[in-house]
């Protein structure tokens, strides 16, 4: 047996470049950070956001099993004075989030719940959910409503937010958080996979983004807080972008993730149709 020396570098699962749960998770943490609400429960459930579970997130405290998230909030909303937050999905909300949300608002507890829209079934397979219009067979589908459904419910405080503003994210949970009772923010932006699609098919180029060096502060917390898979550090310590994996979402620009705004759209790099 040949017996080999170096060590591989460890390789965590991570969400996809562009894609919109890490804007919806950093939007949460700077909100908390800014609130100063450190001891936190998270209930999150099965899904591509289930990997909010991994830094720089963390924000994973239980998963059980689909649909489990807002059940499990329920229980601790109950037992502990602690900000409690659940994550759940579009199309999981649907499937089997709906009971635990009509428990929550039939007890009066006081949880915020994320609902993570990205229009997409993304982990199995990429069927849509009952919130999208496509067409069966020889009919369409009708979309339902999440927002209509979670205000039928009773829900007082419901905001739909691009998860690809931040400020407008970060403002809609800071206020969430400090609402009574139960409060739903619906972070809404398809899945970039579908976005990337939709592009090539049309033939319009992808753009990517760069560092200008110049301005770059060397803070990194486009690597370390932001955590896009796209950036990385080179040799020399500075931040770059590898264009092959950079989807062009552009939220790293926002001074929310790059003060100096350092980061801009590259003039010779786009992908390809």
């Amino acid at each position: 047996m040949v017996e080999i020396g170096a060590e591989l570098p460890p390789r965590p699962p991570v969400m996809c470049s562009g894609c919109p749960h890490r804007a919806t998770y950093y939007a949460v943490a700077l909100a908390l950070r800014q609130l100063k609400l450190r001891s936190v429960v998270f209930a999150n459930d099965i899904g591509c956001y289930g990997m909010g579970f991994y830094k720089p997130f963390e924000m994973d405290d239980v998963t059980l099993c689909m649909g489990s998230s807002i059940g499990t909030a329920n229980g601790f909303s109950q037992v502990t004075d602690q900000q409690v937050v659940a994550f759940i999905g579009d199309s999981t909300f649907f499937h089997a989030g709906l009971p635990g949300l009509v428990n929550a608002v039939h007890n009066n507890r006081r949880l915020l719940l994320v609902i993570m829209d990205n229009s997409t079934t993304a982990m199995t397979g990429f069927e849509p959910p009952p919130s999208v219009s496509y067409e069966a067979g020889n009919r369409a589908a009708t979309p339902i409503s999440i927002e209509n459904v979670v205000r039928a419910m009773g829900v007082n405080y419901v905001k739909v937010v691009d998860p690809y503003d931040l400020r407008g994210t970060l403002s809609a949970v800071k206020e969430a958080l400090t609402s009574d009772g139960v409060s739903v923010v619906i972070a809404r932006r398809e899945c970039a996979l579908l976005r990337d699609a939709e592009l090539r098919r049309k033939g319009e180029p992808i753009p990517v983004y760069e560092v200008e060096q110049d301005k770059c502060a060397g803070c990194l917390n486009c690597v370390e807080d932001f955590s896009c898979p796209s950036f990385y550090t080179n040799d020399e310590g500075l931040v770059e972008i590898d264009a092959n994996l950079c989807d062009g979402c552009g939220v790293c620009t926002q001074r929310l993730v790059c003060p100096p705004a350092a980061i801009v759209k590259s003039d010779g790099e786009v992908k390809g149709a």
